[in-house]
């Protein structure tokens, strides 16, 4: 199991259009993807967009991907560079 920790950095908060891009980039693995907001514990699939909307991610949240299956190193390493360079501009 690996995770990485973040801070949400959407303007508006987790909702359809970076949801969705989260949930492209998860689905090209097979290991399995938790989205835990450490504010309110709300966790999600990371391959269900309403999911994670529902999780209620907002701005400044801190969060966490838990993942964990046979392909999570190759995983993380492109989860985590989405994450630091391309989440923010999803907004």
């Amino acid at each position: 199991m690996l995770n990485i920790r973040f801070v949400c950095p959407l303007l508006n908060g987790m909702h359809a259009r970076p949801a969705s891009a989260l949930e492209q980039r998860v689905s090209q693995f097979q290991a399995r993807v938790q989205v835990i907001n450490l504010r309110n514990q709300r966790q999600a699939d990371a391959r269900s967009v309403l999911a994670m909307i529902g999780a209620d991610i907002l701005y400044q949240d801190p969060c966490e991907l838990i993942i964990e299956g046979q392909d999570e190193s190759a995983a993380h390493q492109a989860l985590n560079q989405f994450l630091t360079q391309e989440f923010a501009g999803c907004d």
